[in-house]
């Protein structure tokens, strides 16, 4: 399935590729990202983001943060 969504849009297989980058289901993603939870699986079902650019700029800053966590935790 993933395949098939990478196929049908890029967008698609970068949120479901950065949910499990940072180890987040898809209702924590949703909240995190702040829409609701249909909203966000819409889009990883490849559903029309009227704001992709801003959801992209949005994470790669959590990801960052999360990146930026997991260094402290592990004393980098």
């Amino acid at each position: 399935m993933r395949t098939a969504i990478a196929e049908k849009s890029p967008l698609a297989a970068d949120i479901i590729g950065w949910r499990e980058r940072i180890g987040i289901s898809t209702p924590q993603a949703a909240k995190i990202i702040g829409v609701s939870l249909p909203t966000f699986q819409g889009w990883q079902k490849n559903r029309t983001c009227p704001h992709e650019k801003l959801l992209r700029i949005a994470m790669a800053a959590i990801e960052a943060d999360f990146q930026a966590r997991e260094r402290v935790e592990n004393g980098y």
